[in-house]
């Protein structure tokens, strides 16, 4: 959570309200987007002098901001230079695991169920996507269009080419593995109602 409030704060200043927005809009596959792990993380990030906050009042409310600082920047960028390494764990999937203890009855409603929560992910990702297009033209009006989202730095166009690359890259990569996952779901449920129709086959007999 830590790095993933860096990298944000590193092109635009941010609420934790705003933090949280765009979490749940740009990173909802990678990150929890709740209030207490945002709250957490830049207690952490405060104390070891990588973010700091202004504090406005607007329409009789406190509103803090919150901006990376130089060491923020720093320890932003080392982290992300090393290897990146594999740890997806989906706890759902020890479902599927033992889903042999399962009423034979409730399998593939089960299977059904996860391949729709499956396809409500892959359109809320599209929509995402359909707010940038056309993507990697970076064509005048396109980068103009991201560099709005950027408007509290100064960066260079090659800046924003390679900031924009690697995160539309990376929603690919998300829209892609959900489009994988739904078609191998599919499959599987295809399996096990061949599988207990057989069996119900033999049952008659």
């Amino acid at each position: 959570m830590q790095i993933i409030i860096l990298g944000l704060i590193m092109t635009q200043d941010l609420t934790i309200y705003e933090i949280r927005q765009k979490i749940r809009t740009y990173l909802s596959n990678v990150s929890s987007d709740s209030t207490g792990s945002i709250q957490t993380a830049l207690k952490k990030l405060l104390e070891n002098g990588f973010v700091t906050f202004t504090e406005s009042v607007e329409n009789g409310k406190n509103r803090k901001k919150y901006m990376i600082t130089r060491d923020g920047e720093n320890y932003f960028k080392e982290t992300i230079s090393t290897s990146m390494l594999y740890k997806e764990k989906n706890m759902e999937l020890a479902k599927l695991f033992f889903m042999g203890y399962v009423d034979k009855n409730k399998r593939v409603a089960l299977i059904d169920s996860y391949i729709k929560e499956l396809e409500k992910e892959l359109q809320s990702l599209k929509k995402v996507a359909m707010t940038f297009e056309p993507r990697y033209s970076f064509e005048k009006d396109y980068l103009e269009k991201f560099e709005a989202t950027l408007n509290q730095r100064d960066l260079a166009d090659n800046d924003i080419h390679d900031i924009a690359r690697f995160q539309y890259a990376t929603l690919d990569f998300s829209i892609e593995k959900i489009e994988f996952e739904i078609r191998w779901f599919i499959n599987m449920r295809n399996k096990v109602l061949s599988i207990e129709n057989i069996s119900n086959g033999h049952d008659k007999n």
